[in-house]
């Protein structure tokens, strides 16, 4: 019989496995609810670091065009509903410089579908930036963006800036600050074939390692997963294969079919069980082609949002409390019964 003092332990160990394992006895189903999206994705690499900025930006973008011209030779023309470059892969702005929107657009109409790119967005008058994910369309150009909500500090921005400078002028290596955006992670796209415009979650970069940023994209209406990114600057190290790992978590986290698209690896297709049925390797020039479920229903990660989170936090903590308890206790008194004594 469980004395009073271990009860909460045991329903805090309870608790824990619940938690741990609960999840995998919830059946994820990959299948498709509101159709399937034809979707490309070009992994164009980059060039061999040397050259100035502006001409390896300018050629990274030549890259992911001529992914595109691959990929279309391959996939067929008209067979595709969206077209996704990464993080980065057209960092000097379509917008506004007119030699990387013809390109982009010439994609774009060779394509025949809506391209989702990443380039960076400097706000006249201000030295700051914005990491962006643009929806573009062939003769019409920007549609909608996403800007990243949650900049790296010290990768994307320096915080305390002035204060750091006195400890090394490395700090100015980062010449412009990159600010957050305010606006869900989730970005509208028209596709013809649909006769719809289907809403997609898309976190930048090590936004995936945010339950509350993916969660929010698919509580708003999110039916497919992207994650655009630059794993240049890592080299050969485990951060790429980190990051699929999380996309594959986000995935099963909320049944949805994800796509990691990098400018130089790994990139991956995930299904919304998690599965990996398709992926790239470091450095090279690589597309992917898929047709992806998308979905709508609301798994229960999802409508619980971080009430779940907090649940393990509360559990973690109350473990720990308990096992400090149990050690603080005095020792309990020794029983007054002589050796032969009745009970």
């Amino acid at each position: 019989m469980l004395t009073g003092h271990r009860v909460p332990g045991v329903v805090v160990a309870a608790g824990a496995v619940a938690l741990t394992l609960g999840p995998g006895l919830l059946p994820v189903d990959a299948g498709q609810e509101a159709g399937r999206l034809r979707v490309g994705a070009v992994q164009g690499d980059v060039p061999a670091q040397g050259a100035h900025w502006a001409d390896q930006a300018r050629q990274v973008t030549a890259n992911h065009a001529r992914g595109t011209e691959r990929l279309l030779a391959s996939a067929g023309a008209d067979q595709l509903d969206l077209i996704l470059w990464p993080e980065s892969a057209a960092d000097i702005d379509p917008r506004v410089d007119a030699a990387q929107a013809a390109l982009v657009d010439a994609a774009a109409a060779a394509a025949g579908a809506p391209l989702l790119l990443g380039t960076q967005r400097f706000p006249d008058g201000q030295d700051v930036r914005f990491n962006e994910m643009v929806v573009w369309q062939a003769g019409q150009g920007a549609r909608g963006a996403y800007a990243k909500q949650h900049p790296v500090p010290f990768g994307e921005y320096v915080p305390y800036r002035r204060f750091f400078r006195q400890l090394t002028p490395l700090v100015d290596r980062i010449a412009t600050d990159m600010v957050a955006g305010t606006a869900p992670a989730v970005t509208t796209i028209p596709i013809e074939r649909l006769a719809r415009s289907v809403p997609v979650v898309t976190g930048i970069c090590f936004e995936v390692a945010y339950a509350d940023i993916i969660g929010e994209g698919v509580r708003r209406g999110g039916e497919l997963i992207v994650i655009p990114t630059n794993n240049a600057s890592f080299g050969r190290s485990q951060e790429s294969t980190q990051q699929l790992a999380m996309s594959r978590f986000r995935a099963a986290e909320h049944a949805r079919a994800t796509i990691q698209i990098s400018t130089v690896g790994v990139s991956a297709v995930i299904m919304p069980d998690g599965a990996v049925v398709e992926r790239t390797e470091l450095f090279t020039a690589e597309e992917l082609v898929a047709a992806l479920p998308l979905r709508t229903t609301l798994t229960p990660a999802a409508r619980l949002g971080a009430i779940l989170e907090l649940g393990a936090y509360v559990l973690a903590a109350a473990a720990v409390t308990a096992g400090v308890l149990r050690r603080t206790r005095p020792p309990g008194r020794p029983s007054r019964s002589g050796p032969g004594s009745g009970g």
